[in-house]
C-alpha cells in the first residue's frame, strides 16, 4: 500500500486546508444559534403562557358572582318571635349557585364589650347541589335569623346598652359559574332599645370573603 504523502515537516499527518476548521466553526456557531433560537422560543412560550392564565383569571374574576350579605334590624327582640333579617344579594356579572346557609354555622351569643368576638368556624364547603336555589346578578334575597339563645337576663342587659352586646355571626357558601366555590363571613352586633339597621356594628376581621 502506498505511504501517506509527507508533509513539510516530514511527517505523515495531513495538515487541514482552513476551509476545514471554517466548516467546523460554522456549524459549531449554527448549532449555537439553533440551541438560542429553541431557548428563546421555549421562553416565549411561558411568557405567553403566563399571560394567558392572567388574561383568564382576569375574565373569571370579571364575569364570576360576588355575593353580600347585609343586615337589617332585629324585630321582636327578646321574645319567642325574635328575628333578625338579613339580605343576600349578587352583586357579579353571572348567577351565584347552590348558595347555602349551614344553620349549624350561625351562632347568636351576648358578648361584655371588652369581651374578643369569637373566632369562626373553618370553612367547609357543602358539597355540590345542596344549595336551595340560584341568585341571578342584582337579585336579592331576604334570610331570617330565628333563634333567640338569650335568657331574659341577658336580654335587659343588651337592651340597657351599657356594657352588653348581641353578635349574629356565621358563613354563607355558594359557587360560581365557573363552578369554584365561595363563601361570605359575616358578623353583626346590636345593643341598646333601637336595633334597626343603622344602629349595626360590624365585627372586624370576621367580615370577608373570596
Amino acid at each position: 500500500m502506498p505511504e501517506a504523502p509527507k508533509n513539510p515537516e516530514g511527517t505523515k499527518e495531513q495538515k487541514r486546508h482552513w476551509l476545514d476548521h471554517a466548516t467546523v466553526v460554522a456549524a459549531a456557531a449554527a448549532a449555537l444559534a439553533a440551541a438560542a433560537a429553541a431557548g428563546a422560543g421555549a421562553w416565549q412560550a411561558s411568557i405567553a403562557n403566563q399571560q394567558l392564565a392572567v388574561s383568564k383569571d382576569s375574565e373569571q374574576k370579571q364575569l364570576r358572582a360576588y355575593v353580600g350579605i347585609t343586615p337589617q334590624g332585629i324585630e321582636n327582640f327578646g321574645t319567642p318571635d325574635q328575628v333578625l333579617t338579613a339580605t343576600r344579594k349578587n352583586y357579579g356579572a353571572t348567577p351565584a349557585y347552590d348558595m347555602f346557609i349551614s344553620p349549624g354555622d350561625v351562632h347568636i351569643q351576648m358578648l361584655h364589650q371588652n369581651d374578643p368576638i369569637p373566632s369562626i368556624v373553618g370553612i367547609n364547603y357543602p358539597p355540590p347541589g345542596i344549595g336551595a336555589f340560584t341568585l341571578f346578578p342584582g337579585m336579592e334575597i331576604p334570610y331570617y335569623f330565628r333563634a333567640n339563645s338569650l335568657s331574659p337576663k341577658q336580654d335587659a342587659l343588651v337592651e340597657e346598652g351599657n356594657e352588653f352586646k348581641i353578635v349574629y355571626y356565621g358563613i354563607l357558601y355558594y359557587r360560581d359559574t365557573f363552578s369554584d366555590p365561595h363563601y361570605t363571613r359575616f358578623c353583626w352586633m346590636y345593643k341598646g332599645k333601637e336595633m334597626t339597621a343603622k344602629d349595626t356594628d360590624v365585627c372586624f376581621g370576621h367580615n370577608d370573603s373570596n
